[in-house]
């Protein structure tokens, strides 16, 4: 049975869609049966791994190395899994990657350790919801960090094969034709189409399709009022750290040296706002002077800073890509250590800076991050590979000069 497919495109005249960008939204009927989470942890197998897509890393792989924003939204009654892309080929990637999650994603026992919860604290959705905050009417359809534990490889089973059936999503995208595991059904938005009843946390382009389903269905968006915030559960603190990964030929690595990504729109995003404070107090203790890199770390995240010098521009636009895709960087998020480990390179303040969130040991992570560092740096096949890539990703005709032996000089001075 092929999907409900909605494709939308600009033949009325309207402006609401640009020619030069795809967007796609699948949109999955998962109401929330009870406060376990199941809907949320299957959210989550559906990133993991796939029958096509086999590692772990091949989600952070895609957003480093390319310009495509993917994500995903549980909700009380349904689930948004959404991408979009300045680039056709990226763009049809990230569909096939996310149709490939939602139809045979792989429930394997380790991965459930470390996605959803192991003993000890760990688990990326458990680290999740530790400071979550409750919904005040209706099911928790995220979870708790109480009951999240208490999920089994079955229950996740048994609500994947109920749910995520054809009959049971619509996808709607916009400048995309037919594929071939779906069902055209329309082309134009309807008359009420009205995206302003959209939340707030979706980029314009994907509250469009948003308020295009909405409207289809008849819905509207409801609010979520915050009733009041769990306690912190405290774990003890542990010593160790994520294990190395085995390199292996990745799959989206490989399928994306085959694409032509010129038309990649990459722009810069700020830093999250949850590491503000952690970066300004970084930002003080290196205005001392005494040392180019300062590692600073709270109850539940860490942040470093590294001071580029301004003939290390370019090498830093290109590196924060390459370590953005190395899987030894990724490891302590793949292994649920943490909730969100990532590199980002603030070019007005010559900041290079790391950071983990939710982590469960973040007065170590500097460690696991120096030695995921210096082994990337050693690594000189995987930064040829990917440098490309990011060079693209960046437009690619200013950086000609920037060698792979360069970056791997320059990500072995980050540790």
């Amino acid at each position: 049975m092929k999907i409900e497919h909605h494709q939308l495109f600009d033949d009325t005249g309207t402006k609401w869609v640009s020619k030069k960008e795809y967007s796609g939204l699948f949109v999955v009927k998962t109401p929330a049966l009870d406060d376990s989470g199941v809907s949320h942890g299957v959210e989550h197998f559906v990133f993991r791994c796939s029958a096509q897509f086999p590692q772990p890393e091949s989600l952070f792989q895609l957003t480093a190395l390319t310009d495509l924003t993917i994500n995903a939204s549980t909700q009380h009654d349904l689930t948004y899994y959404h991408c979009h892309s300045s680039c056709q080929q990226t763009f049809l990637l990230g569909l096939h990657y996310l149709w490939c999650g939602l139809t045979q994603p792989q429930f394997l026992t380790p991965d459930f350790r470390q996605e959803i919860y192991a003993e000890g604290g760990y688990g990326v959705i458990y680290r999740e919801l530790l400071t979550q905050p409750s919904i005040a009417q209706g099911y928790q359809y995220g979870g708790t960090a109480a009951l999240i534990s208490q999920l089994t490889m079955a229950d996740l089973r048994h609500y994947h094969q109920r749910y995520y059936r054809a009959d049971n999503m619509v996808l709607v995208t916009n400048n995309t034709q037919s594929l071939p595991w779906s069902r055209s059904v329309t082309t134009n938005p309807p008359r009420d189409f009205n995206s302003s009843s959209v939340h707030g946390k979706f980029s314009s382009q994907i509250g469009h399709l948003i308020a295009y389903y909405q409207g289809l269905v008849g819905g509207t968006k409801q609010e979520l009022r915050v009733e009041k915030i769990e306690p912190l559960i405290v774990t003890q603190a542990l010593t160790n750290q994520p294990k190395a990964l085995d390199y292996t030929p990745n799959t989206v690595i490989q399928q994306l040296e085959q694409f032509d990504m010129s038309s990649s729109d990459y722009t810069e995003r700020p830093l999250p706002k949850l590491f503000g404070q952690l970066f300004i107090l970084a930002e003080q203790q290196l205005s001392s002077g005494r040392s180019p890199m300062v590692a600073v770390f709270d109850n539940h995240h860490f942040l470093s800073v590294n001071r580029v010098a301004v003939a290390e521009h370019e090498l830093a636009m290109v590196a924060r890509f390459i370590i953005g895709a190395a899987p030894n960087f990724l490891a302590p998020r793949v292994q649920g250590h943490c909730y969100a480990i990532a590199v980002q390179y603030i070019a007005s303040g010559q900041s290079f800076v790391c950071y983990s969130a939710f982590d469960i040991t973040p007065h170590l992570r500097a460690l696991s991050v120096k030695s995921a560092l210096q082994s990337l740096a050693q690594d000189l096949p995987f930064i040829e590979q990917t440098l490309g890539l990011a060079k693209a990703k960046l437009g690619g005709s200013l950086l000609t000069s920037v060698s792979a032996t360069a970056v791997a000089k320059f990500i072995a001075s980050l540790g």
